[in-house]
């Protein structure tokens, strides 16, 4: 089995802003590039 290259993004969210539009946005990119979004709140 090989192994698979994954990038980290790390994010800061500002507490009083959403951010609900940007996470979509970047579980979007990830999902077509097989990447994996882990996310905590």
């Amino acid at each position: 089995m090989s192994e698979r290259a994954t990038g980290t993004i790390g994010l800061v969210m500002h507490p009083s802003n959403p951010v609900g539009e940007s996470v979509a946005t970047i579980a979007d990119w990830v999902a077509g590039h097989s990447g994996r979004l882990l996310a905590r709140s």
